[in-house]
């Protein structure tokens, strides 16, 4: 398959795509594309709520080894103005995730502990920062379906009483 046009962003589309996804097949509300003030950077991709869950949704697009430690070192920044229940940085790719992994365990004051890929879970990467579960997720079998697996997860293991 190929475009017939090019695109320079698909930024915008993925975060509008994500949101619906919540919106439709978690019966949740979601917003993308949102500029907060009080929020460093406060470009936020999409913030969804899922009663009484709070998910803040970092997505990616393009090889996982392009992208800059610098962007996920804002995207830590984000979760902890924002305090959501969970934090997904979500990567459209069916590449390797561990160069995202790295780098955000690299970040000053990051995650505790590396992100460990989770067997059972689709292949989730998840850890903590601070005291926030976060994850990292691709795009295999399909963006959904890592949703979904990140959500169970921290339902079934992470989520604070």
């Amino acid at each position: 398959m190929r475009l017939l046009r090019s695109i320079h962003d698909l930024g915008t589309s993925l975060e509008h795509y994500i949101a619906q996804l919540f919106m439709y097949e978690f019966r949740g509300h979601a917003m993308w594309g949102l500029s907060l003030e009080g929020v460093q950077n406060g470009d936020v991709d999409v913030v969804a709520w899922l009663p009484p869950t709070l998910v803040y949704i970092e997505c990616k697009s393009g090889l996982p080894a392009d992208i800059a430690a610098a962007e996920l070192s804002q995207t830590l920044r984000r979760t902890l103005d924002l305090a959501p229940d969970l934090s997904i940085v979500l990567v459209d790719t069916e590449s390797d995730l561990s160069p995202v992994c790295s780098k955000l365990a690299s970040v000053p004051s990051g995650p505790s502990a590396p992100l460990v890929g989770q067997r059972d879970f689709g292949g989730v990467h998840f850890g903590h920062y601070e005291h926030w579960p976060i994850y990292v997720a691709g795009a295999k079998p399909s963006l959904l379906s890592q949703l979904r697996w990140c959500l169970r997860h921290f339902h079934s293991h992470a989520k604070r009483s």
